[in-house]
C-alpha cells in the first residue's frame, strides 16, 4: 500500500467509529517500511479526525509497519506489534476505536416478531324471535 492509501484506509475506519465520551487525545502514527510516513488520529470534542500530517503537540506516537496497523484495525492483530512513545494509555484510544467499530459489526441484527394472523371474527348467534 502507498502512504496515501494507508491514510485513506484509516480515515474510512475512523469515520465509522463512535468516539462519544472519549477524552481529547492526539496520537501520531509513524508507518515504517512500505508506505512509510506519518499521520495523526485526533479525538476532539467527540469528533475524530485523521490527517496526513505530523502532530507536534501529540499525547503519544505509535510506530508500526503498515500491514500490522491494517491487521489491527481489521481486528486481526494486536498492539504488541507497535512501539509507543509518550503516554501509552492515550495511544490505547486506537484500540478502543477499533473495539467500538468491531462491536457494532458483531452485534446480530434483531429479528422482528412474526405478525400474528388475525383470528376470524366470531359470528353472532342468531336472535330468537
Amino acid at each position: 500500500m502507498t502512504y496515501e492509501e494507508i491514510v485513506a484506509y484509516v480515515q474510512k475506519k475512523a469515520a465509522k467509529a463512535d468516539v462519544k465520551g472519549v477524552e481529547n487525545v492526539a496520537v501520531q502514527i509513524n508507518i515504517t517500511g512500505e508506505g512509510h510516513g506519518a499521520f495523526y488520529v485526533a479525538v476532539m470534542d467527540g469528533k475524530i479526525d485523521v490527517q496526513p500530517y505530523e502532530y507536534n503537540d501529540r499525547d503519544a506516537k505509535v510506530v508500526a509497519e503498515a500491514d500490522k496497523l491494517i491487521a489491527f484495525l481489521d481486528g486481526k492483530g494486536d498492539e504488541s506489534a507497535f512501539t509507543v512513545e509518550g503516554d501509552a494509555a492515550k495511544a490505547l484510544v486506537l484500540k478502543k476505536l477499533v473495539a467500538k467499530t468491531a462491536a457494532k459489526k458483531a452485534e446480530p441484527a434483531k429479528k422482528s416478531e412474526p405478525a400474528k394472523k388475525a383470528e376470524p371474527a366470531k359470528k353472532a348467534a342468531p336472535k330468537k324471535k
